[in-house]
């Protein structure tokens, strides 16, 4: 949060562009923050290099801008790298960002102070939210002067472009910030501005146009799921682009079958906040629209599909990741039209795990692609995910979703997929307990008598579900059906943040296990809590010899659990505690653990947390080869042969060698992995290293159910 929380500025707008501002900690003056009680706030900046920015030169394509260095650097950060991230749709791209937005910043201070303390919030928001006081006294600077230069002359106020553009800049900083209510206010005071104008001429202006066409871009994003229109209608405003004429039976573009796409939106839209719902009258404008837009979305798909056939056959670049966004899309679509489209008014489309897994599968692909900027302006991957989740009520299903959602840290406008997931898991507790029996979660902002930007999805239920448990008991909120129990070691012998990355794959897994930490500062130590529970996992720690002698006190406990038909999961370290040396004894005869850095054709030689490539065979038999995997000096599992009982699940890209195992132990199992197939954003974030492949937790999950179901395939 800043020093000062822009919050405190109440800026309102009138409905003829002017903009007008309340403070209620200060007032704004010469561009300065003061409050009541306290001294001037510092508004020099710092004169220092960005670390992203330090070796990239103003380019030349950008004119000199007025200001420091550090100035310079945030606006060029802007048009060089930010503009790129906001494409919402294929006409409303980066080359209309820079078209709309350089040559005011270039002219109106206003303007060009909302472009300063927006690129600065980007990078800050981009790097982690690594924040310093000098940063925010940087943001805070900036912001107050674009509002103060928008309000100081009443007598000449900006002209109704500069407010528009501004306010856009506006709901986006907002939306970094995290404060998405003040996003919103701006965002819908933005959309009444426009309706409420009466232009001086008929002639279109061509400024005017595009900034309508922004709004309305971005309204109808944020208001996807309102059950009622919230921002003003400004789609008489737009003036259609010119096209191509249409090809029959085939799209011309990828981007020309996106924006037909698009329009979708607008016409489901139309049909639901603006029309009768005369839905019992066959004949009622309701039901024709519907059936137009049926059959738009049926000829969609054939035009579509013959375009990529086309592209395929002439062997031209295709852009595969836009192909596979779309293509879920549309079937969320399908899904769509057929629920209103049957004639029984109880029907409900639903998708099975299996189906909704493999479009996961999918999503996963594009939701993990490291190239996706973290914050965008199109929200279609969030929204997916929470689509999926209503279609299907699979409760493995669901958490799946909810940590695919808190594996990236990702933002689409005002849709978090941190706080997406905190409230689908409130969701499925609410259901658990019957407090909640809608079929689609309110969400998302909507209107009310008491507020215009009410955002459900932030809302803290907490009280609500404490009181569900409190009165159903725990047993009842998790469901009727007991989850497998899984003790996931936690003390000296662990390292910060690594039982709390096994904990997230076995809850996500299939198999969603309840976990239970254990150990010496834990309020149940190992012994006691392997009673009833049917994994036991170890994950990364200090030093190997020290682990063994600080755990060695539970190593006949888990033998006998082992032997008694549990499993035991070792992760790099929790893998070298398996072996006979410094270890549980846990492998057979001939089989033992060391260091993979030490061995011969190593593809990492020191200790450095790091990604290493490994070839992994999944319980379906697929192999894929060379995945990236987080890596610190991992175990090699070795004299793992043909005359060795249990099977070999992953090896070392590089040479061949065991990485990753799952053998027998008297009645149990005994899975071991080198590298960190549990590792999320936040461990690479700490290690500030990043994924080839982005992060993907399937071999996480297959390393899992793999030993748990071990003793029905052969070894590979």
């Amino acid at each position: 949060m800043l020093p000062f929380p822009i919050r405190f500025i109440l800026a309102t707008y009138g409905s003829d562009g002017t903009f007008h501002t309340l403070n209620s900690r200060g007032f704004i003056t010469n561009g300065t923050f003061y409050t009541r009680s306290t001294a001037l706030v510092a508004t020099k900046p710092q004169h220092r290099s960005l670390p992203i920015l330090a070796a990239k030169p103003t380019t030349s394509l950008l004119p000199a801008t007025p200001g420091d260095s550090l100035e310079t650097n945030y606006y060029v950060y802007f048009f060089s790298d930010i503009i790129s991230q906001l494409e919402i749709t294929p006409y409303l791209n980066k080359e209309f960002w820079n078209r709309n937005i350089l040559v005011p910043s270039q002219s109106s201070e206003c303007v060009r102070h909302a472009v300063l303390a927006l690129g600065a919030t980007h990078w800050q928001f981009s790097a982690r939210n690594q924040s310093t006081a000098a940063l925010d006294r940087f943001v805070l600077k900036h912001y107050n002067e674009a509002i103060s230069q928008l309000t100081c002359n009443q007598a000449s106020p900006p002209d109704m472009s500069t407010v528009l553009t501004c306010c856009i800049l506006f709901v986006i900083l907002e939306s970094l910030r995290g404060d998405f209510s003040e996003a919103v206010r701006h965002l819908e005071s933005g959309t009444r501005i426009l309706t409420n104008h009466v232009p001086k001429a008929y002639l279109p202006n061509r400024d005017f146009v595009e900034l309508a066409a922004i709004f309305h871009a971005i309204a109808a994003q944020v208001a996807i799921f309102a059950p009622e229109r919230v921002f003003p209608d400004v789609t008489h405003l737009l003036t259609p682009t010119k096209q191509q004429k249409r090809l029959e039976g085939q799209f011309r573009t990828l981007d020309e079958a996106e924006d037909i796409m698009n329009q979708f939106d607008d016409a489901v839209s139309h049909i639901s906040w603006d029309l009768d719902q005369e839905w019992e009258d066959e004949e009622s404008e309701c039901n024709t629209q519907w059936s137009i837009l049926q059959q738009n979305i049926d000829i969609w798909k054939c035009e579509f599909e013959a375009l990529v056939k086309k592209l395929q056959d002439k062997k031209e670049p295709i852009d595969w990741e836009k192909v596979l966004n779309l293509r879920i899309q549309h079937k969320l679509w399908e899904l769509l039209i057929r629920e209103q489209s049957d004639d029984d008014e109880n029907f409900e489309a639903y998708l099975d795990p299996g189906e909704c897994n493999a479009l996961l599968d999918q999503l996963e692909k594009l939701w993990c692609n490291p190239a996706r900027p973290r914050f965008g302006l199109k929200i279609d991957l969030t929204a997916a995910l929470f689509q999926l989740y209503v279609y299907c009520t699979d409760e493995n299903v669901r958490q799946r979703i909810i940590f695919l959602l808190r594996s990236q840290s990702r933002r689409e406008i005002i849709w978090d997929s941190g706080q997406l997931a905190d409230f689908l898991e409130n969701d499925m507790v609410l259901r658990a307990v019957g407090l909640q029996n809608d079929r689609w979660p309110e969400i998302g902002p909507h209107n009310s008598s008491s507020t215009q930007s009410n955002l459900n999805m932030l809302v803290n239920k907490t009280v609500s579900i404490a009181m569900a448990i409190i009165s159903y008991g725990v047993s009842a909120t998790l469901g009727a059906q007991p989850r497998p129990k899984a003790v996931v070691y936690r003390g000296p012998a662990s390292s910060e943040g690594c039982p709390e990355g096994i904990h997230d794959l076995l809850v996500s897994s299939p198999s969603n296990f309840e976990v239970v930490y254990a150990g010496p500062n834990e309020p149940i130590d190992v012994i006691e809590a392997l009673k009833g529970a049917t994994i036991y996992a170890h994950g990364g720690g200090p030093n190997w010899s020290k682990a063994y002698r600080s755990t060695k006190k539970y190593e006949k406990a888990i033998q006998e659990f082992v032997n008694s038909g549990g499993h035991y999961l070792g992760f790099c370290l929790g893998a070298y505690l398996a072996g006979p040396k410094n270890g549980y004894n846990l492998l057979p005869k001939g089989v033992d653990t060391e260091q993979e850095i030490e061995r011969r054709g190593a593809q990492v030689k020191g200790e450095e947390d790091t990604v290493i490539n490994v070839d992994w065979t999944f319980e379906s038999g697929k192999t894929e080869d060379k995945r990236w995997l987080y890596f610190q000096d991992g175990v090699v599992i070795r004299g793992m042969d043909g005359s060795k009982p249990g099977k070999i699940v992953g090896r070392y890209s590089a040479n061949g060698d065991v990485a990753a195992s799952i053998t027998p132990y008297g009645k149990g199992w005994v899975g071991l992995v080198g590298p960190h197939p549990e590792a999320d954003q936040t461990w690479y974030d700490g290690a500030h290293i990043t994924n080839p492949e982005g992060i993907r937790m399937d071999i996480g999950h297959d390393f899992v159910e793999a030993t748990i179901h071990a003793g029905s395939h052969k070894r590979s």
